[in-house]
């Protein structure tokens, strides 16, 4: 008979007698159905070793399941025959097939050849997959943090990029178990955390982009450029997919194709505004393409991998501008953060294409002008606002007034003073009669000067 001992968190242990010795196996810290397993399987290994009969066909099944670590356990106790050593899988085979097999974006597929490249600086190509453990996977994510020891150049790894480095290598090894090419995920432990860097966000004002705009070398440059500032167009994906098919002149709109959400139900494409500075650019670069041109932006949609930054940067400083960080994706969450401004939550999301919760996270900034707005407000004034009306008509002075009755068709013009001091049931009470709430509106911040 084998016996169990142990808990769930000191760990199980299968105890049993062989040839008149007692032996013990520690299981380790697993499941107590796992546990129970190994009692029953050994019990029937044991007693088929004592009949001189082979293991039982499930039991046998059964072995063949376990992983490397655990089936040396019963080759130790001499229970059964080691098995025949595996070929090795180096991380440079590993890492090759993973890519090879990737079937995401041309940018997730960036993203994953940065991510093995950190693998393979730190651990080395020819490393065996299998001996990378979890202790080798906590060094590798202490060296992500000093520059040049898990990365190409000598720059500090920002946070945001040191999470996406995670994300793919536990990503690697967990399809490398599914290939059985090792036994468990070693970076499974880690915590990637957050890939949004709040350090490097920052608002741009539409006078900064309308002064870079002037330095750029042509209108093509410059449609590339306002179209993500003023209209939230990624770049170089959606920029380079516009066609001038998609622009509707005659709605102020563009009809925007997204790479990025295709692959979501109902998200290939979307609706944005055409806003005049951006209608006003396109006008004259229609009439400079040649024609049958299909392309708005013929440059970026040849070349996608376009190097945008070095011009960009060069007009900056030439319009007397300092570089801000992460250049394309600042000017883009510009533009969230004002249609944050001016559109209810969803309506916003839908025009940057994205949820309302990545709109909150990742793009929507407070600026200095949202502050200002607070601190001028009459709402935090530290005098009372002055009654425009009447007293004798004003019910902020007379809690117990008559109601207003049907009869009065001409209906009472509120000054803004009177309503700030209405508290929200009066308030509620008073739209209802003014104009019934399905007829409200949400109220819409302005856009930035220069839109």
């Amino acid at each position: 008979m084998a016996g169990l001992t142990g808990s769930n968190a000191k760990g199980f242990r299968v105890t049993y007698r062989l040839d008149g010795r007692a032996e013990a196996i520690y299981l380790g810290k697993v499941a107590k159905q796992t546990a129970q397993r190994w009692q029953t399987e050994v019990e029937r290994i044991v007693s088929a070793r004592e009949e001189g009969q082979p293991i039982p066909q499930g039991t046998a099944r059964w072995v063949a399941g376990l992983i490397d670590r655990m089936h040396t356990k019963l080759v130790d106790k001499g229970l059964v025959e080691p098995r025949a050593d595996a070929p090795v899988v180096t991380l440079k085979q590993l890492t090759d097939r993973f890519l090879k097999n990737a079937t995401v974006k041309q940018s997730t597929h960036t993203a994953y050849e940065q991510g093995v490249k950190s693998l393979t600086i730190f651990f080395g190509e020819d490393r065996d997959a299998a001996t990378i453990d979890a202790a080798a996977a906590d060094d590798w994510r202490a060296a992500l943090q000093e520059p040049g020891k898990a990365s190409p150049t000598k720059r500090k790894m920002a946070a945001a990029t040191q999470s996406s480095r995670i994300r793919v290598a536990k990503r690697i090894f967990k399809r490398a178990v599914r290939w059985k090419m090792v036994d468990e995920n070693p970076f499974e432990h880690l915590v990637a955390g957050g890939q949004h860097n709040p350090d490097r966000t920052q608002y741009i004002p539409v006078e900064v982009v309308r002064d870079v705009l002037d330095e750029l070398p042509d209108d093509q440059w410059r449609a590339s450029v306002a179209l993500v500032r003023f209209a939230g167009l990624r770049c170089p994906s959606e920029v380079g997919l516009l066609r001038w098919g998609d622009v509707l002149w005659d709605r102020d709109k563009l009809n925007v194709r997204s790479p990025k959400t295709e692959g979501h139900e109902g998200h290939a494409s979307r609706v944005v505004p055409m806003v005049p500075v951006i209608r006003e650019l396109l006008e004259r670069l229609f009439e400079q393409a040649p024609e049958g041109e299909e392309w708005v932006c013929p440059r970026v949609h040849q070349n996608p991998k376009i190097n945008l930054r070095t011009t960009l940067k060069k007009a900056i400083a030439r319009a007397g501008h300092t570089a801000w960080p992460r250049l394309i994706h600042n000017l883009r969450a510009s533009f969230a953060t004002d249609m944050a401004a001016m559109l209810p939550a969803h309506a916003a999301a839908k025009v940057l294409g994205h949820s309302p919760l990545i709109q909150s996270q990742s793009y929507a900034k407070l600026r200095d002008s949202d502050i200002d707005t607070v601190v001028n407000s009459a709402t935090f004034s530290t005098t009372p606002a002055e009654p425009t009306s009447d007293s004798s008509t004003n019910p902020t002075t007379h809690r117990n007034a008559p109601s207003r009755t049907k009869s009065q068709k001409t209906p009472r013009s509120w000054a803004k003073e009177d309503l700030v001091q209405l508290d929200k049931s009066q308030l509620i009470s008073l739209l209802e009669r003014q104009v019934g709430l399905e007829g409200l509106e949400p109220s819409l911040g302005s856009p930035p000067s220069g839109f």
